[in-house]
Formats: C-alpha cells, structure tokens, sequence
C-alpha cells in the first residue's frame, strides 16, 4: 500500500504546510471537549494522527489506520490498511487491497469489492472502479447509480462538475447529467449560476444549462463570490457583476475573489483592499494581503505578517514568519521557525514551540513537537509526555548562570533544553531553548533573555517573543543602557525599546545613549569612525560627520574635524521631535560652539565599582560642560565668568584624565582608547573656544 501511505504523507505535509486546513463547512463548530490525558494515552505509539471530523480523528499505528475518539477511546482499532475522514457518518476504509466503507461503530456498510481509493461528498460515496465512477447511497450496502467518467468534483447546490471525452459537464446528485459534457473548463455553482468556457468564450450559465451571459472579457477564475466576477483586458484586473456591467474597471495587476465585501488587488507589487463599489479602501503598501475572514486579514510587511482590520487598523504587529486564519478566536502563528497560537487581540496563547501546527478543529490542533505527532487543545494543554519532577533539574537563577539573581524564578533543564519555573514550580517558559540568559524583573513586565540554534531574543512569559531570536548577543541594564536592549549581529549594534520597537537599526558600530536625547528618541551612532543620528527608528542624520553632539536644544555636526564653520539643528521642542519625527531642513540652523560630550556606554567594565566612578566622571564632565555652553552664550562676561571659564575648561580636562585612567584600571583596551580619543578631542575643541 505504498499508494496509500504516500497520499496521507502528502495530505499531512500540506495541511501543515498550508497551515489553514479545509476538512468540511463545520470544522470550526465547537463540539464536546476533549479529553487530552485520555488522547495522549492512546496516541503514544501512534506514527501519524490527523485533525478531529465529526468526533473522530483518523490515527496510524504500524502502518495500520483506525479512529480514535475525544474522549481518548480507540473506537476503531488499527486495522486498515488506508482510510480516509468520516463525513456524513461515513469513512472510506482499505482492506486486503479492496475498498468499501464503515459508519462510526466499525460496521461495514459497503463491502470490500473496489479497487481504487474513494471519497465521500455530500451524502454520497463516488468510488473509483474500472476507470469509472460509481455513486452509491452511503444508506445502502450496493451501488445503485453507476456512469463512466474520467473526473468528478464536489457537490455545490445539488449538482458536480464532472470530466468525459475531453469536456466539462454536470450531473444531479441521483447520477442524472443535468447539463451535457461540452464546456472546455467550468466552475461550481454559486446563487444559481457557474462560469463556463465554450468557444474561447466566457459564458454564465445556470442550473438548466441555459446561457445567461456571454463576456467579451476574458475570466482568469473559474468561481466568483458576492455577485463580483474576475476580468481581464490587456492583462489588467477588474470585476464585472453577472448582468455583464463592468463594476471595477481593470487597472490591477492582479485581483482575488472578494470575501466580506473586500477583494485583495494588487498594483505595482503592492497589496491593498478595494470594497464592493471598486474604492480603493486600503491601499497598495502591503508586500503580500490575504482576505478577509472574520473582520481580519493578513498582511506582510518586509517579510512579517500581521493582522488588519477592515478600515486598514493594524490590529496585530509585523512579527510572524506565516500565519493561519483565525478558527474559534485562535490562528496559526509562525516565529523563529516554531508554531504557535494568537487569540485575535494578537496575545500567544500556545506558545511558539511546536515544529508544525494545523488550524484548530473541532477543539483540537494536531502539532509536532521533537519529531513527534499529537493534540494541543484551546488551553494549550498538548498529548506530548511532560518529564518526570526527578528528570528536571532545578538550579537557582543566579549571577554565574544569568547576570541576574531572580528571587521569583528557576531556571529548569530536561534533555539539553531549558525553560523558566516559578518558585511554585509553575511553568513560565517552556522546555524549549538551549540556555536562558537573563531574566529582567521591571515591576510591570519580566523579561528572559534566551538562546535558541545560536542566536539570542527575548520573550515574554508564555514564550510571547518581544524581540526576534534572531541576534548574536543581546545586553541589557537599567544603569548602562538606560532600559533598553542592545543587539548585536554580524558585529554591528542596534537598539530596542521595552516595547519590542527596533528604535535603532543593527547596522552601526556603536550606538550613544546621550542623556539629553534618548528619553526623546534620539541617539547618535558611529559608522566606519563616522557619526550620524537616529531619530526615532530612522537615520535623520547620515553617517557623514567628524562629530555629532545632542544638547538641550541642539543637534551639532561638524565635517572631517573641522569645527568652524558647524551647523546645528534647532531640536528646543524634543516631545514634538519624539511625536512626530524630526525633520531635517534649512529652517532653524543656528551656530554654536562644539562641545564634545558623547558617552559611549558600549565600552562600560562589567565591573560595577569601576562603571560607577565612569558614570560620575561623565556627571561631572557633563555638568561643567553645560555651564561653559551657557556662558559662551552671553554675549558680555564679567572678570569672575571669564576667569570661571577657564576653571571649568580645566575641570573638563581633568575630569577626561581621571576617567582615562579608570578605562585603563579596567583593563579594557578599547575602552581606555575611546577616553583617550575622545579625551584628546575636547581639548581640540576646547582650544577653539574664543574666550
């Protein structure tokens, strides 16, 4: 039975891969709960289980299909050689080579007498026999209808497409061909009508075979939805209704079938919604779009998809690989690889961890963890075994494992995997990654810094990811970094905000946490010994200058070292600058002297003694740094402010000396060579001065 094996090999794969798994119109229904301890008992020895239809889960065990119940009964043991779903009561079953069918208790109601595989539609079984089709009454033990064809479809309001001699046609649900095999394509019927091809033209016909539209227009689809029909002209897109009026005229690359009133089209390699009426509702920015279903579609944006609402709101953010539709308030998620599940306010609520995962039906998602097949329910209570108290290794998050000590957590281990444990011994984070860094307790939220193939993110509890698993190293410290996350990958630093928002690309060889511009969204950066400034996710100034120094109301760049003539972005207004973004322009350039005061906390000791006397020094040198940038602003100076000009340029100095020194204590070379640079420069700078 290598056939039969292939086909479910095949189904499986595409039902995971495509995630979103169409097995009937009730799959969403909610039905009785299952019972995953019960499940999981009878599935441990089971090689393949698929989704619930009608009550029952077709499953596999060496190499034999039976049906197992929510209720954890293995109502049907192991014993076919194929079988398929039960629909309508019914399920198509495979023994000694010969097909016939069972109802739900295991009676045989058709006998073993085919030859090929066979499937159910509507309350009907087609069998395959002698390169015919045969249809019998699935209440019956005997064909009682019987024609010769070479294809036949699913039944749509009574009546099947089917194949013969070359041409399409239809018949009833009694056998009876209602409408004659003479079209060159057709569609199914939906509101009385289906789209034909006869001629090289496309018709509308209905249930009679009668013509009821001929088009001029070519129609790229076969089905049509909400009375809207595909057309193309000069390989544009457009939609006529089925009186032959043209509705929306063809100016798309591309358009798809409308749902819930909105139809997916395409311009310029860009996705966006028209409604019904043809308006342009979303428009084109999306790199891929999704219909509708359930007021939410899928978006992609730059390789991530989230969710949208019908007035174009992002509802859920850009942060998944793929996702699924939304079955019972719950969709398929992929992250990092592993599948998970959002509810529609866009909260995981099965965390990313299986190797696949299919939509939920009837209760139950059929998942993959570590090469094996089971259950997850609505909870996220999965059949998989969960290790044993004594197979867990319990050891206290503290600062040789984690930088950290938590007094609320534990770091568990099982099998080379680790995962995070409240004191209760509740799970946090699942057995899942290969080691867990850091956990961050803010008071709000608490953060884990973990470790997956190599690469470092961070998650949330429940395993919600806040910054992709994606990253070489991830840093984090209230005092150095201010609350925020330093990443790096391939040797370049970025920055993100607690929030998950990438404020600061990973593109730059070092990124400034200057005092007065990150609570308002501003950094400097430095590129190849080059400066420039990120405002709010955006590099507003390119990495072109010598220098570049935020100040109280001031952006200062100075080119190739050349401080005179400078040029200063007036940023007085920094809450409008965060809210807005800042606009680079000629208005507002003013003249200042430069005054060197970037802080690289990239170079900071771990040493907490030592980073602290580097703090203070950079409190001070900022400090006198600020007075002197107001008394170079007046425009008269007394003897006494002229002479406390000259004391404050020695208290900078001295300041810039004495922090050398603790750079050099530290042992950090780089370190100690930033001070040294940065020291040598403000007394360039500070030779400049006029006064």
């Amino acid at each position: 039975m290598e056939k039969s094996t292939c086909l479910h090999g095949i189904y499986l794969l595409l039902s995971i891969l495509l995630v979103t798994l169409f097995i009937g119109c009730d799959s969403n229904k909610k039905m009785e709960k299952g019972n995953i301890a019960g499940i999981s008992q009878n599935i441990q020895n089971c090689e393949e289980v698929y989704p619930f239809k009608e009550g029952l889960a077709l499953v596999s065990q060496n190499g034999k299909y039976g049906f197992i119940s929510k209720k954890g009964e293995m109502v049907i043991p192991c014993q076919y050689e194929d079988a398929l779903f039960f629909s309508d009561g019914i399920a198509i079953v495979c023994q000694e080579g010969k097909y016939g069918a069972i109802n739900k208790i295991g009676e045989v109601i058709i006998p073993f007498q085919y030859d090929y595989s066979l499937k159910t539609l509507d309350c009907l079984v087609i069998l395959n026999q002698n390169g015919g089709y045969e249809l019998v009454d699935s209440q019956r033990s005997a064909g009682v209808f019987s024609f010769n064809n070479s294809g036949i479809a699913s039944f749509s309001e009574g009546l099947a497409k089917i194949f013969s001699d070359g041409n399409y046609g239809f018949i009833d649900t009694k056998g009876n061909r209602v409408i004659a095999c003479q079209y060159a394509d057709a569609g199914t019927f939906a509101d009385g009508l289906a789209i034909v091809k006869q001629n090289g033209k496309c018709e509308l016909i209905d249930k009679k075979g009668d013509l009821v539209l001929s088009s001029q227009y070519d129609f790229p689809y076969l089905n049509y939805s909400e009375g809207l029909i595909h057309i193309i002209q000069e390989g544009k897109y457009g939609f006529m209704n089925t009186k032959g009026n043209v509705a929306i005229s063809c100016q798309y690359d591309n358009a798809f079938i409308f749902s819930e009133g909105f139809a997916v089209v395409c311009q310029n390699g860009k996705y966006g919604f028209v409604n019904t009426k043809g308006d342009l509702v979303i428009s084109c920015q999306y790199d891929n779009a999704l219909s509708f279903t359930d007021g939410l579609a899928r978006v992609c944006m730059d390789g991530k998809y989230g969710f949208i609402n019908t007035k174009g709101r992002l509802i859920i953010p850009y942060q998944y690989d793929a996702v699924g539709m939304f079955s019972n308030d719950l969709a398929v998620v992929v992250q990092n690889g592993k599948y998970g599940f959002i509810n529609t306010q866009g909260e995981i609520v099965i965390p990313c961890k299986y190797e696949l995962a299919t939509d939920f039906s009837e209760g139950l998602a059929v998942v993959k963890l570590n090469g094996k097949y089971g259950y997850v329910d609505e909870e996220g209570n999965d059949t998989f075994l969960k290790a044993n108290s004594d197979e867990l290794e319990y050891s206290a998050i503290d600062n040789a494992i984690t930088n950290l000590s938590s007094e609320r957590y534990d770091l568990v281990s099982c099998n080379g995997k680790y995962g995070i444990y409240d004191k209760d011994k509740t799970e946090i984070l699942p057995l899942y990654y290969d080691m867990i860094w850091n956990t961050i307790e803010d008071g709000n939220n608490d953060f884990f810094i973990v470790e997956l193939d190599g690469k470092k993110g961070v998650v949330l509890k429940m395993g919600t990811t806040l910054i992709p698993i994606e990253f070489d190293n991830i840093d984090y410290s209230d005092g150095i970094y201010h609350g925020f996350f330093e990443v790096e990958q391939n040797g370049k630093l970025g920055l993100f905000d607690k929030n998950g928002n990438n404020i600061v690309p990973c593109q730059y060889d070092n990124v400034q946490l200057n005092q007065t511009g990150y609570p308002f969204g501003i950094f400097v950066v430095r590129q190849d010994d080059k400066y420039g400034c990120v405002v709010n996710g955006e590099e507003r100034i390119p990495c072109n200058y010598y220098s570049v120094i935020v100040t109280e109301n001031y952006i200062i760049t100075s080119l190739d070292g050349e401080l005179n003539p400078r040029r200063a972005m007036d940023i007085s207004n920094k809450h409008q600058v965060y809210d807005n973004g800042y606009r680079i322009s000629e208005d507002g350039y003013s003249i200042d002297d430069e005054i060197t005061r970037n802080m690289d906390d990239e170079y900071f000791s771990s040493d907490d003694n030592l980073t602290n006397r580097l703090l203070q020094k950079e409190k001070e040198i900022r400090s006198a740094v600020d007075e002197l940038a107001r008394l170079e602003e007046s425009p008269s100076l007394s003897a006494n402010e002229i002479l406390k000009i000259q004391l404050l340029k020695q208290t900078i100095v001295r300041n810039y000396d004495e922090a050398l020194n603790i750079a050099k204590q530290s042992g950090d070379k780089d370190l100690a060579r930033e001070y040294e640079r940065r020291r040598d420069k403000t007394v360039r700078a500070l030779q400049m001065l006029k006064r």
